[in-house]
């Protein structure tokens, strides 16, 4: 409410980097370029991280990128934070 009234007078509003959302089909323009480099990329819908950690075990993957803390703790070889 603070925010949408400031807007309304015109005021500069400086977002919280909480607000911050990646560029729409940012995840398919990062996973092309994996791909044009001979990566085998896999998408999924919805919450996967056990099926994705084996799956990365199962294959011998080099690793995981993502923006989920959950992998911190699974038996991934390489997890690769998009947090920075």
């Amino acid at each position: 409410e603070k925010v949408a009234a400031a807007v309304s007078r015109g005021e500069a509003v400086r977002a919280s980097s909480s607000c911050w959302v990646p560029p729409l089909y940012v995840s398919k323009w990062i996973g092309a370029a994996f791909r044009a480099h001979g990566c085998r990329v896999v998408y999924t819908a919805g919450e996967a991280d056990r099926a994705i950690a084996a799956h990365c075990v199962g294959r011998r993957c080099a690793g995981v990128l993502g923006k989920d803390s959950d992998f911190f703790v699974l038996p991934v070889p390489l997890y690769l934070t998009l947090d920075s």
